[in-house]
């Protein structure tokens, strides 16, 4: 017979501790009285967060990559010297922020270059890692990355909401999308900022709203739970020691981590958690809503005619902020946003505003596809993209503007910009830019070059003349190495690997 040994007497002040938390506090997700997890999990510092945001019609790569330092010339290898600033330079909105970025160059979407799609389809492929066929009705069977990270405790887990899907410009087409969940099933976005702020912020008042009181009650409930957690506990921290006194103060840290969970972030008391009061012209916003909530284009309506695209930049604005306010309220993790999904087949002149209506080129669309020599072509499809760039680099003032731990939000935050072409209707070489500080993961500050096809715009091995097979590099690579960023993330390949051979392993030299 084997006897088991007698348990260990509990320490007095632990079990003051537990008897002054109780049962509740203690069920409360990732608190562990005591415990080295919690410990090991705030010395992490500030959380990693996840920003996808894609734009269509491809780019000039004449005008995207950066040209050597001191010279015209186009830088011709990977390098830490490059300049951003040129005449017609896309990227040159973003040059403050070189030091914050990584310029990829030759990375290609290798599922749809191997499955003869061209096009404006790459959305569908470009998270997911798999093959997107939108005329044959073949959606991804992978879960795009967002949503994996999503899906991940530590991750997705830790905030009020698991991730975030947005849109600016319309939602033309309900299938090409950056955002899928497992098994093929299209995730829907936010087009209207009204919409995004009551997901995000209905919990708090605005001022001269109505309030929901049975759901104040509610946080107010939760709240009370926690501050007799915080009352009682502190009474304990004189009869500890050293050491777990530390383990305490990480406890506590924690609760008013739950704390702002449970309520939403109203109990935060930060200026780096700010959220609007309410919209700028909210009573429109929310009308086009109300007009039929199933609209997601909403170019045309019948009693607001065509506010939203004739507005698009208050919507970008709006959008940004409410990005911003997001990622430092911590209500979530992981955003995709997605501009248009193959331009916006009309004017826009939001970003092209000295291009008379009357010019053929005034529409994105239709000058993409022009003759590569039609005069102007290349400088208006350059100030088109270059408005992104100036879009994004607002984004990034705001974050570079909240301060958080030992750097800014910008600093702990992972950009991915990306686009659904390359050339026009290219799926080789598409146009990808890392920015952000991402927790000091990547070594930012950089253009690499990667293998290009040895013949220009070469989709295929039976396209432009190929004498030999092209040589690729799988953007599902990339896919690896930014999936393999997040802590407690370790992942080989990424997509349908399964099924198609999409190469393996994390992008080199990243």
């Amino acid at each position: 017979m084997v006897i088991e040994p007698r348990p260990k007497r509990m320490d007095p002040s632990r079990r003051s501790f537990l008897k002054a938390v109780g049962a509740t506090a203690v069920s409360l997700p990732f608190f562990r009285l005591l415990s080295s997890s919690i410990s090991q999990a705030q010395s992490a510092g500030s959380p990693l967060r996840f920003l996808v945001i894609s734009n269509p019609l491809g780019t000039l790569f004449d005008y995207w990559r950066p040209q050597a330092v001191g010279s015209t010339a186009k830088v011709a290898a990977s390098t830490s010297a490059f300049n951003l600033v040129f005449p017609n330079s896309i990227l040159g909105p973003l040059s403050k922020y070189q030091s914050k970025m990584i310029i990829l160059d030759g990375v290609d979407c290798v599922p749809e270059i191997k499955y003869g799609d061209t096009g404006h389809e790459a959305a569908g492929s470009i998270l997911t890692g798999d093959v997107f066929k939108e005329m044959a009705g073949v959606n991804p069977t992978v879960q795009s990355l967002d949503q994996f990270l999503a899906a991940q405790p530590a991750i997705g887990g830790q905030t009020m909401l698991r991730s975030l899907e947005l849109s600016i410009g319309g939602n033309k087409y309900n299938n090409r999308l950056l955002s899928w969940g497992p098994g093929g099933a299209a995730l829907p976005r936010f087009l209207n900022p009204w919409q995004t702020f009551q997901t995000l912020f209905s919990h708090y008042k605005a001022t001269g709203a109505t309030t929901d009181q049975a759901a104040l009650n509610r946080i107010a409930q939760q709240k009370s739970v926690l501050d007799y957690v915080h009352a009682d506990v502190a009474r304990l921290q004189s009869r500890l020691g050293t050491v777990e006194k530390l383990k305490l103060d990480q406890h506590l840290q924690a609760l008013g981590d739950i704390e702002r969970r449970l309520t939403g972030g109203a109990a935060v008391q930060s200026t780096s958690c700010s959220p609007p009061a309410q919209l700028p012209d909210q009573p429109t916003w929310q009308g086009l809503f109300a007009e039929d909530p199933n609209n997601n284009v909403y170019f045309d309506s019948s009693k607001y005619g065509s506010f939203m695209f004739d507005h698009l930049q208050e919507l970008n604005d709006l959008q940004l902020s409410l990005i911003t306010q997001a990622f430092a309220c911590d209500l979530t993790r992981v955003i995709t946003l997605q501009y248009f999904e193959d331009g916006c087949d009309g004017l826009a002149p939001w970003a092209l505003p000295n291009v008379a209506a009357s010019d053929p080129l005034a529409d994105p669309h239709v000058c993409s596809h022009a003759d590569e020599g039609t005069p102007g072509r290349a400088e208006k499809m350059a100030t088109y993209q270059s408005w992104f760039s100036q879009q994004i680099a607002k984004l990034l003032d705001q974050l570079a503007a909240i301060p958080e731990g030992n750097g800014t939000v910008l600093d702990h935050t992972l950009i991915f910009w990306t686009n659904e072409n390359g050339d026009v209707h290219a799926m080789n070489n598409i146009p990808m830019v890392l920015l952000g500080g991402a927790n000091g993961v990547f070594k930012m500050g950089r253009y690499l070059r990667y293998t290009l096809e040895q013949c220009d715009n070469c989709a295929s091995e039976t396209m432009c003349g190929c004498s030999t097979p092209p040589t690729f590099t799988p953007h599902n690579q990339l896919l690896v190495s930014l999936a393999n960023a997040f802590p407690g993330v370790n992942v080989t390949s990424y997509g349908n690997t399964a099924k198609y051979n999409f190469g393996s392993g994390a992008l080199p030299n990243l």
